[in-house]
C-alpha cells in the first residue's frame, strides 16, 4: 500500500490518499506505477493550492483534520482492475476531481477495468456515465427518511440508468 500523504503531510494537509496496489509489481509496471505516482503528487499539488486560494468560510467545511479531499483507489495488476473505494471532496472548489483522476487512470491503466463499489452523488454517477459510458449496474441501495431498498437482479430489470440517478 502506497500512503503519497502520509509522508508528506506538511506537503498537502488538505489531501488524504491511499493507493493499493496488490501485488508486487514487474519491472515494467514499478516505472509505469513511478509516473503514475508522480502525476498524482501533481494532481494533488493543484489541489493543495486551490485549498490554500479558499476562504476562510469554506475552509471550515473541511472533513476530520482539516481534510478537504480523499482518494482511496486499489489498483490489481495481475487482475488488471482499479477500484475506486472513496473519492470526496468536502470543499466548493471548481475542479472536478473524478474527471482529473479519470484522465490519469486512463494515461496510464487505458484498457483496465474500473470498479466503484458504492457510488454516492449524483454529479459522481453523471461524470462516470459522461467519461465511461453507461455502467454495469449489479444493485442499487436506496436510503430514504422512512425507507430502504435494496435493488438487484429482476428489479432492475426494465430501470434506466438515468431513472436510477433520478431517483436517487
Amino acid at each position: 500500500m502506497l500512503e503519497l500523504t502520509d509522508g508528506s503531510i506538511g506537503k498537502w494537509p488538505s489531501v488524504r490518499a491511499s493507493i493499493d496496489f496488490s501485488v508486487v509489481p514487474v519491472s515494467e509496471a514499478e516505472a509505469r506505477n513511478a509516473s503514475f505516482c508522480r502525476e498524482l503528487c501533481r494532481l494533488f499539488d493543484r489541489l493543495q493550492e486551490g485549498f490554500d486560494r479558499l476562504g476562510s468560510a469554506e475552509k471550515t467545511r473541511c472533513g476530520l483534520d482539516g481534510v478537504a479531499f480523499e482518494v482511496f483507489l486499489q489498483i490489481d495488476l495481475e487482475k488488471r482492475k482499479i477500484v475506486l473505494d472513496k473519492l470526496f471532496k468536502y470543499v466548493d472548489l471548481d475542479f472536478h476531481l473524478f474527471t482529473e483522476l479519470l484522465e490519469i487512470l486512463q494515461r496510464h491503466f487505458p484498457i483496465w477495468d474500473l470498479a466503484v463499489p458504492v457510488l454516492q452523488g449524483y454529479e459522481l454517477a453523471r461524470e462516470i456515465r459522461r467519461f465511461l459510458g453507461v455502467p454495469e449496474v449489479e444493485c442499487v441501495f436506496l436510503k430514504g427518511d422512512t425507507e430502504e431498498r435494496l435493488l438487484m437482479d429482476e428489479a432492475l430489470q426494465g430501470l434506466s440508468f438515468e431513472g436510477i440517478l433520478e431517483d436517487t
